[in-house]
């Protein structure tokens, strides 16, 4: 039998791509982390280490080392050659080990000194002006970059002031290159920004929550040995309202009242994982799962004692459908999907299904009394069509992005809705659909020559439970297959 997909999926879908930067909740922006009542998205940690990866030169260190020679990330490192060392400037203030959550750093010794090597330590200097020394030891052999943690050798209870790592070894001159020093701590202990949880509201949470229930499967008969299944996931967004005033949008301090937006940019955040996480992204191994969500139905509850209630907490959901295939012994093979399809070099989000034929060239006349003659009145070419949820995404690629060779001014859909012939070059085409079977295997079709006939948008409803959908009509001169890839 298959695999159960179910909410639990789902939710570990969008902790495990949830992308911080697109959501900058509170003023800042949020990571995942795991708490006792599910899933908590916390303020991220706050990075104390002043010029970390050297990029600036000396500013925050006492060195003279700094190089360009090697370097874990940017461009620079400090080299601790011949018994030098590197120490940072004092902190400010001291960090509390206990609300330091990485401390370390990255070491690598040169490749061109292989069979001799170096001793590496660090001196851990707290507040109270004692320290702890760590000898990491013998570095021989390293070529590659390493990260030494300091935080499994702090003191608990005390202080850290600042940081000295040297090369501790007189026998040999080497290069010690060292980088991306970090110490890093945990934000001011606050109440959960979000959180993320299965089939309840929890109406005591401050502030955003993200709430996932299940419905009941449903089975269908596709072929002998083989179920097709479907699960209706309702996801639901709550934004509670610390403060609101009708006639002054003010929140706490006076900062912008801005629950509306940040609810928005959630919204948004959950559509773009659906749709970019579209396929095989349960980590379902052949099962052909595919995820497709509404639209999404705001409405806020009222609370108050006024004339005018005032609303307690905003609300949004969206229903998540979940398809998969289950084959009961492995010896049927339930057919090919379109695996990507691609416009101007950039993969089409939300596609739903493609299709083409051939075109037949000929057409019959029948001349009055005579016979029917056929001639060769319309030029070679291919009919296809495909269809996509995702209206900005092919906007984008169809509108925005402009056709190689024939002028940064022409785009393959106009402004003024003409069409401009574009993919002209068999070796970049710029129109591609691939294909992949139930063992991996990819067929590529390129489309040459192509011109966009019509988009055409459907299936859309009052209530907004159908997914709507955008059918783009296209012709083609050619299509040619790339052979076949397995993974």
């Amino acid at each position: 039998m298959g695999a159960i997909l179910d909410a639990q999926q789902i939710l570990s879908l969008i902790v495990n791509n949830w992308n911080a930067a697109n959501v900058p909740l509170i003023g800042t922006a949020l990571n995942v982390t795991v708490g006792p009542d599910g899933y908590v998205i916390t303020p991220a940690p706050v990075e104390n280490m002043v010029n970390g990866g050297f990029e600036s030169g000396s500013t925050g260190w006492n060195s003279s080392n700094i190089t360009t020679a090697q370097a874990h990330s940017g461009t620079h490192s400090d080299d601790i050659f011949y018994e030098g060392s590197v120490s940072s400037v004092p902190f400010g203030t001291a960090i509390p080990v206990a609300n330091i959550t990485t401390f370390g750093f990255w070491v690598m010794t040169s490749a061109y000194h292989a069979g001799s090597g170096s001793a590496v330590g660090a001196t851990i200097h707290y507040s109270d002006a004692t320290s702890t020394f760590v000898d990491f030891g013998w570095l021989a052999g390293y070529t590659s970059w390493t990260f030494l943690d300091l935080k499994a050798h702090c003191v608990s209870g005390k202080s850290v002031s600042y940081v000295t790592v040297a090369n501790t070894q007189l026998s040999y001159v080497i290069d010690v290159f060292v980088d991306d020093f970090t110490l890093a701590t945990a934000s001011a202990p606050v109440a959960p920004t979000m959180l993320i949880s299965m089939d309840e509201f929890n109406p005591e949470h401050p502030d955003f929550q993200i709430v996932l229930i299940n419905s009941p499967e449903r089975v269908f008969y596709v072929a002998p040995n083989v179920q097709k299944h479907e699960i209706d996931i309702l996801v639901q967004v709550y934004t509670k309202l610390v403060h609101y005033q009708p006639d002054d949008l003010v929140g706490a301090n006076g900062s912008p009242n801005n629950y509306r937006a940040q609810l928005l940019s959630i919204k948004k955040e959950l559509s773009r994982i659906f749709n970019v996480e579209r396929f095989d992204s349960l980590g379902q191994v052949n099962l052909f799962t595919t995820i497709n969500h509404s639209q999404w139905v705001d409405k806020k509850f009222p609370h108050g004692f006024g004339n005018e209630p005032e609303p307690l907490s905003f609300d949004t959901s969206t229903r998540v459908q979940i398809h998969w295939y289950s084959v009961d012994d492995g010896s049927t093979d339930i057919g090919t999907r379109i695996a990507y399809i691609q416009i101007m070099g950039s993969n089409l989000l939300g596609a739903m299904d493609s299709d083409w034929d051939d075109t037949d060239p000929w057409v019959e006349l029948q001349v009055p009394k005579g016979p029917i003659l056929e001639q060769h009145l319309l030029g070679p070419h291919m009919m296809g069509k495909f269809t996509t949820h995702d209206f900005h995404s092919l906007y984008n690629l169809l509108y925005t992005i402009p056709i190689n060779g024939v002028g940064t001014n022409l785009y393959p859909v106009m402004v003024d809705n003409s069409k401009t012939l574009f993919s002209t070059n068999p070796a970049s085409p710029q129109l591609v659909i691939a294909m992949e079977d139930s063992s991996g295997n990819i067929d590529v079709y390129n489309f040459i020559n192509v011109r966009i006939k019509k988009i055409r948008q459907i299936r859309a409803t009052t209530s907004g439970t159908q997914p709507v959908q955008w059918e783009v009509t296209f012709m083609a001169d050619y299509i040619y297959p790339v052979p076949s890839t397995g993974v």
